[in-house]
């Protein structure tokens, strides 16, 4: 008897819990998988290394709709995913990741790449910055690192810091063209002599795979600048001011080099899960 014919001669009132039973089966083989794989972190990038995942995070919960091992398992895969592809870009800027640098990362939510860098910089050389107090608070007491509470805006943000490295992954992908260039020469001002600053964007190759909702909102803002104001924090930031932006090269390029920030040491087209292009601006002026 085929599984389409159980269904449909079973009772009503047995498939509910039947449904249930299923889901309890498969979270029992996800929390196995998951502590497969925390062993498995942990011998790649050290005994240290924080595994556990605060419950509001909007990056694990928003793929799968609730905290489970599943959306654990796919939330420490991204992370580390994450510095592996990283590393190739580091690799190819001459930037090695040492106790002698030190790194910012920005907008980084709820440390799913903080914890990484902390393994191999060291928690004196990193520091985390978002614009969420709970996430501040909850990286700062976890991780031990400096953790740096952001604005809306860009004018309004005061921070002092200077860095040889500065991280803003998946930021400018989703910003509009009224605060991209603002945020861009904020972080390039908190570059040390010889820095270099490294954010990712979405090309404007990825409009294809859209939505219709989205096409339907979608903002032509400028030539190369595709913006639609749809985000993944139910509801926490508005959508006008973080939503998910398309930019090509050219239009990227362009800005660095009118806006005067520094050299674009490296372009890496769809470099960060296979989806986003990574950019590298090199400061090699006097700090401002």
């Amino acid at each position: 008897m085929t599984t389409s014919v159980i269904r449909r001669v079973l009772p009503a009132s047995i498939k509910p819990p039947l449904r249930a039973a299923r889901a309890r089966l498969h979270d029992a083989a996800d929390a196995l998988r998951l502590v497969g794989l925390q062993r498995s972190l942990r011998r790649e990038w050290g005994d240290g290394l924080m595994v556990d995942i605060h419950p509001d995070d909007e990056m694990a919960i928003y793929s799968h709709g609730a905290l489970t091992n599943r959306a654990r398992i796919s939330y420490l895969s991204t992370g580390a995913q994450n510095m592996r592809e990283l590393g190739v870009i580091f690799r190819d800027q001459g930037i090695e990741l040492s106790s002698q640098i030190d790194v910012l990362d920005f907008a980084g939510g709820f440390g799913r790449l903080t914890r990484y860098l902390v393994q191999v910089v060291g928690v004196a050389h990193v520091t985390h910055c978002d614009i969420s107090p709970e996430a501040v608070q909850w990286v700062a007491h976890r991780l031990g690192v400096t953790s740096v509470l952001s604005t809306a805006h860009p004018d309004a943000f005061r921070h002092r810091g200077r860095y040889d490295l500065i991280l803003a992954i998946s930021l400018f992908s989703h910003l509009p063209h009224a605060t991209w260039g603002a945020w861009l020469a904020a972080l390039y001002r908190l570059l040390k002599p010889d820095g270099r600053l490294l954010f990712t964007t979405h090309g404007a190759t990825k409009l294809s795979g859209i939505t219709p909702a989205m096409r339907a909102a979608l903002r032509h803002e400028a030539d190369g600048f595709e913006f639609v104001p749809v985000n993944e924090t139910l509801g926490r930031l508005p959508e006008d001011q973080y939503g998910s932006s398309y930019l090509t090269p050219e239009w990227v390029a362009g800005y660095v080099r009118r806006c005067a920030l520094g050299e674009l040491a490296g372009t890496y087209p769809n470099s960060l899960w296979g989806r986003q292009d990574a950019y590298v601006v090199h400061h090699a002026g006097v700090q401002t």
